[in-house]
């Protein structure tokens, strides 16, 4: 199977590099990890971001498998997966907590991804008919999100839109 050949050879790929995959493997990575989701196999891709999270590089690679992996997680919601986190409101809220939790000390660019993705969480939940999304949602938009947004000197305007639209689209018109 393609996946058990890809992964044998980040394997050894990684190995050679003393234990650490390189950046250079990344789009290969990806790649792994995509042709998991697609074969509906989250688990497996949850499984292999977790293990490369234990051992990036830098900080730069931590906050790009990081991605992936909440990346991952949204898709498994929005297709009734489990993972580790759960499945269905389970997941949907404990990835919630997550995204909100890794915003600490976050710098602006990941900060900027993370809280792009908590929208997504969000309208997905929304989408799933989920009872307390909307509720989540207006906790977060106004009473987390402002301060946080303080500290965000790049891709602001963008997040206020963001955020905006989607309360607009989950909450629906005033």
């Amino acid at each position: 199977d393609a996946m058990d050949l890809l992964q044998a050879a980040l394997k050894e790929f990684e190995e050679a590099n003393s234990g650490v995959l390189p950046v250079s493997a990344n789009d290969t990575f990806a790649l792994l990890v995509s042709y998991a989701e697609n074969a509906a196999s989250y688990d497996r891709g949850e499984k292999l971001l977790l293990a490369q999270l234990k051992r990036p590089v830098h900080a730069e690679q931590r906050d790009w498998l990081s991605q992936l992996l909440n990346g991952l997680y949204l898709r498994a919601l929005q297709n009734t997966a489990t993972v580790s986190l759960g499945s269905g409101a389970t997941l949907y809220k404990a990835l919630e907590r997550k995204l909100i939790a890794d915003l600490a000390g976050a710098d602006q660019s990941h900060r900027y991804r993370l809280l792009d993705r908590l929208s997504d969480v969000y309208r997905a939940a929304h989408r799933l008919k989920y009872p307390t999304a909307a509720a989540d949602l207006k906790a977060f938009a106004f009473e987390q999100l402002p301060p946080i947004l303080k500290e965000q000197n790049t891709n602001y305007e963008y997040l206020v839109r963001e955020f905006a639209d989607t309360v607009g689209e989950v909450r629906g018109p005033r």
